[in-house]
């Protein structure tokens, strides 16, 4: 009988320990409210932005991500280009993240098979702090080293968390 009491103690500590686990991480990198879906590269003379505006308050911190997705081959490089235009009239100066320098990430996850690299991540690009209240329109676009054409570029959306 008290095998099945330790069996079952440690089943409950068990379910109890994930739960609490997948909530502090909501906490650690705080709650998604907004995302940019952005599945194509900029270069070979073609800009391709997406947009999203945000009304936002001053103080606010929020965290800006990449959920990235890609397959290439060799050295590859990205770069997301923000803009931000703050109620249609002031535009911030120009904000650059490497996509693959992230200073937290999960659900990261590299395999490299004949020089060959899948590659995938939710990483955190870095903070922008909201210095008024007001409208922020985010227009980004990623930029590579390679030519679009010569990997594969499933996702690369631009996540906002706070």
């Amino acid at each position: 009988m008290k095998m099945k009491k330790t069996r079952l103690f440690y089943f409950f500590f068990l379910i109890f320990s994930s739960s609490v686990f997948l909530f502090s991480c909501a906490g650690m990198f705080g709650e998604e409210f907004a995302r940019i879906p952005i599945d194509k590269i900029s270069g070979d003379g073609q800009l391709n932005v997406e947009s999203k505006t945000l009304n936002l308050k001053a103080g606010e911190e929020l965290s800006l991500w990449t959920d990235l997705d890609i397959e290439y081959s060799g050295s590859l490089e990205l770069e997301y280009q923000i803009v931000v235009v703050i109620d249609k009239e002031d535009t911030l100066d120009l904000i650059r993240f490497d996509a693959f320098k992230n200073d937290a990430s999960f659900n990261k996850r590299t395999v490299t098979i004949n020089n060959k690299t899948t590659y995938s991540v939710m990483g955190r690009l870095g903070p922008f702090q909201v210095e008024k209240d007001g409208s922020y329109e985010f227009n980004v676009a990623i930029f590579s080293n390679q030519n679009a054409n010569d990997f594969s570029f499933n996702k690369g959306d631009l996540v906002f968390r706070k």
